[in-house]
């Protein structure tokens, strides 16, 4: 698949997870449900895909390299996906998922809806979340 062919015509897989934000739902994939606490991991990979926005495999390298070094159980990969609006639309998602013009999140620029928060700031959350001692207890590393 081409970055041209992805940009107009929006990516075939969109990330199931949620992370929800005040400007909207930033879509994502979790190695595991940081929903609940997670007492084993110590270390947090977040990974960003590139211009064809495919965070899923983007995910599931990090996954497979976790697992490679033998510390699958003790790491969560983060693959946040910054979609734009012919995602939202092929893929028929609902107004809450945040959404980028083009691929301007690569500049930090904000999302065009359904709030604005510039992509860095969205990684900063994510960031401030695994800050969340109740949920990551034994968290000692994060690597971006």
């Amino acid at each position: 698949t081409t970055w041209a062919a992805e940009k107009e015509h929006g990516v075939k897989v969109v990330s199931p997870d949620r992370f929800h934000l005040p400007a909207g739902d930033l879509s994502l994939g979790l190695s595991q449900d940081w929903a609940s606490p997670l007492p084993q991991v110590t270390r947090a990979l977040i990974i960003v895909h590139g211009r064809l926005r495919n965070a899923q495999t983007y995910l599931q390298s990090g996954e497979d390299a976790a697992e490679h070094a033998g510390v699958g159980a003790t790491t969560l990969v983060i693959a946040p996906q910054f979609l734009n609006d012919s995602d939202v639309k092929r893929n028929h998602l609902d107004n809450q998922v945040l959404r980028w013009r083009g691929n301007d999140w690569m500049a930090g620029e904000p999302s065009v809806g359904p709030g604005a928060v510039s992509s860095f700031g969205a990684l900063d959350q994510i960031i401030k979340h695994l800050g969340n001692r109740t949920l990551f207890p034994a968290l000692k590393e994060i690597v971006v």
